[in-house]
């Protein structure tokens, strides 16, 4: 889980950066995952990352029985708007 959250933030980061947005601008931040008590062992690293870049966000989180491909844990999906 830790490892699919990383490079899930990591993603989170690069596609909107390529686009002209940066991790603080996001403001809506929807996570799936197929683990919920799992994520939230790992929520603190998770959240100190985006806190770093002064991430302010709203967000929901959805436990789901499975993924589009049954080995990803985690999904993020987010809006960013320009400040």
């Amino acid at each position: 889980m830790a490892k699919q959250t990383g490079q899930a933030l990591d993603n989170l980061e690069a596609v909107p950066t390529a686009a002209g947005y940066w991790l603080s601008e996001l403001v809506r931040l929807t996570i799936d995952t197929t683990n919920v008590p799992d994520f939230l062992s790992h929520y603190e690293g998770f959240s100190r990352r985006v806190a770093a870049v002064g991430c302010r966000y709203s967000s929901t989180l959805i436990g789901v029985s499975s993924q589009a491909f049954p080995e990803l844990l985690v999904e993020l999906e987010a809006t960013a708007v320009e400040a």
